[in-house]
């Protein structure tokens, strides 16, 4: 009771040194350096073989573990590393959600002698980046295409190899089985869904067999099978959609194109469904040219009828000669924000929210989604911030060397007054579990108006670091 009457004339007294506009304690959102560890795969100067570097990369302020050792691969600094790409390589485009990687490197291939040269190269950038906390597939492009290795689609890489040798032994058993007579290769493929929310598209890892010439149809086969989670992605079509097999073109301008001929019936059921139809052409062109090698775009039929544009959240775009490409889409990747909310019974269940893919790794958008609490659909799972609260009470969130400092306001704090030892507990693991998911934090240190307390409401010490209660998470 007295550490309770304490804390109300902290709460008063905070209140009135910072009253309601003040500046004081606010700081924003402030990601600084911190140390990721990576394993870099560099080429030998033997030119046919990789070697391996471990290495703690400082990634600074706006970069991301990624990017930094994309950096570090391509540009090497000691005199016996030698970047597995060639001279002048330069990252285009760097895109991750849900632990799916995809790179877009400029490259000049005419500096690759040989398809083993590709490999190698495709081996030690995707070993490179799989070797960091939270990447779980690697997608390599290059000059906005796939390439094709020993005449099939290299996929997705999902695992580190062994060896640049090995990786090319394998390239070449897959090619000489998929010569046979009704010989199939497994690979892993990138596949792109409509969220829920009809904003953004939303990747997904799926191993397809595919077999020589085929694997446009496999790739279309499986978007009309739809999304493993359907709780975050739409289903985009369904059986009977597509009025004939896909073909590949080249065009007068020398660009190979996928055709995709679907029936006029698709535009109705997107239209039932709520999924914009602009959705339509983004998940297709993303899967297909993320997947078949040398393929420069797709172009769409619906009926008759070529799609020759799209209103894209209110703005209208014309593709040039009916061309959807991937890079007039690839900016509406999103990414998902996991949640941990009260069940009810004083667990943490994990809610999954959509947004854009920077949103979701970032620390202040995070927790204003915990603060604004369930949503309509999210059946039980209750708020874990006391009535009153919102998301202006949360002004400011520091991250440096691994810990999250969150800053709240007077008003959040005088409103956490009353609650009880189980709601004090859920309410603090609920935004430690939480941030801790992000691969910056590692612990959690809560101030009001930038000022230390010894507790909200009496049950949980706040004077130290926070380290995420793993028990309290429902799985």
């Amino acid at each position: 009771m007295i550490r309770k009457i304490t804390a109300l004339i902290l709460a008063l007294i905070l209140i009135a040194a910072f009253p309601a506009g003040a500046e004081a304690g606010q700081m924003g959102e402030y990601v600084g350096e911190y140390a990721a560890e990576a394993t870099l795969w560099f080429r030998r100067s033997d030119g046919t073989e990789l070697t391996s570097v471990d290495r703690t990369l400082v990634v600074a302020e706006g970069k991301t573990p990624e990017r930094c050792a994309l950096e570090a691969l391509l540009h090497p600094t000691g005199e016996d590393w030698i970047s597995p790409a060639p001279q002048g390589t330069q990252l285009t485009r760097l895109e991750k959600s849900g632990g799916i990687v995809t790179v877009d490197l400029a490259v000049d291939l005419s500096y690759l002698e040989s398809q083993q040269e590709l490999a190698l190269m495709r081996t030690a950038i995707c070993n490179t980046l799989l070797s960091l906390e939270g990447v779980d597939a690697v997608n390599l492009m290059l000059n906005s295409r796939k390439e094709a290795v020993c005449g099939l689609p290299d996929g997705v890489a999902t695992e580190k190899d062994a060896g640049a040798a090995v990786e090319w032994a394998r390239f070449q058993a897959d090619a000489e089985r998929c010569g046979q007579e009704g010989g199939v290769s497994q690979r892993w493929a990138v596949l792109y869904f409509p969220s829920q929310n009809g904003l953004w598209l939303l990747p997904e890892l799926r191993e397809i067999s595919i077999s020589e010439g085929d694997s446009a149809a496999r790739l279309m086969e499986e978007i009309i099978a739809g999304p493993a989670r359907e709780e975050t992605s739409a289903r985009l079509l369904t059986v009977g959609a597509l009025a004939a097999e896909p073909t590949i073109e080249i065009t007068p301008a020398g660009e190979q194109i996928v055709r995709i001929a679907l029936n006029a019936s698709v535009r109705d059921s997107l239209l039932l469904q709520g999924t914009p139809e602009w959705l339509l052409s983004a998940a297709i062109s993303m899967t297909v040219c993320s997947f078949l090698p040398e393929v420069d775009g797709v172009t769409i039929t619906l009926g008759e009828e070529p799609v020759f544009g799209a209103n894209i959240r209110g703005a209208n775009r014309i593709f040039e000669d009916n061309i959807i490409r991937r890079q007039d889409f690839n900016m509406y990747v999103g990414g998902i924000c996991q949640l941990r909310l009260d069940d009810g019974g004083g667990n943490l269940t994990p809610v999954e929210r959509v947004t854009s893919a920077a949103r979701a790794e970032s620390p202040w958008h995070v927790l204003q989604q915990l603060i604004a609490g369930p949503t309509s659909g999210e059946n039980g799972v209750f708020q874990v911030t006391p009535a009153g609260v919102s998301t202006q009470d949360l002004l400011g969130v520091r991250v440096e060397n691994g810990t999250a400092t969150v800053n709240f306001s007077a008003n959040f704090y005088r409103l956490c007054q009353p609650l009880n030892p189980r709601q004090e507990r859920t309410l603090v693991y609920a935004i430690v579990n939480t941030l801790c998911q992000l691969p910056p934090v590692k612990a959690v240190c809560i101030r009001i108006e930038g000022a230390e307390v010894e507790t909200l409401a009496g049950e949980i010490s706040l004077t130290g670091e926070l380290l995420p209660s793993p028990g309290m998470n429902a799985f």
